[in-house]
């Protein structure tokens, strides 16, 4: 009887142990204190968001435009296109214009070596990025602000 009592005691001190250690670690993770804050440079690194491009979509202003009002602190948008002539730069001309805080810039990319322009044309817009984090995305694609 008395092993048992023992026995009881010791598994009754182990899961106090147990919640006190759990309940210290939980605090821990969610303290707030000015040492802890995040620069929001680390939390939001920068991205180069890609987008291959070949003509003119139906609603691609829209669609560019929706890239232009993220809700995000820092990236770029690089355009990459093949062909010097392709009707697209018109919007692109007009997005700069209208998004002048954005860093948007485009890319010719000549010599596409990819098996097809898209590939090509990432390949090479890749290289231009100027950081470390690519987001890709096709020509059709409309986000929310907070993609």
């Amino acid at each position: 009887m008395i092993v048992i009592d023992l026995l009881l005691f010791f598994l009754l001190i182990l899961s106090l142990g147990y919640v006190l250690f759990s309940t210290y670690c939980t605090w821990f993770f969610f303290r707030t204190g000015e040492g802890k804050k995040q620069d929001i440079s680390q939390r939001f690194p920068p991205v180069s968001v890609i987008k291959p491009l070949k003509g003119v979509d139906e609603g691609g202003f829209e669609n560019f435009m929706s890239f232009c009002q993220q809700d995000y602190p820092h990236y770029e948008i690089i355009f990459a296109v093949s062909e010097k002539d392709d009707q697209v730069f018109l919007l692109l001309k007009r997005l700069k214009e209208r998004f002048p805080q954005r860093e948007i810039r485009w890319v010719i990319i000549e010599d596409n070596k990819g098996p097809n322009y898209k590939v090509g044309n990432l390949a090479g817009a890749v290289e231009r990025a100027r950081y470390d984090i690519l987001v890709m995305s096709d020509s059709d694609m409309r986000v929310k602000p907070d993609y």
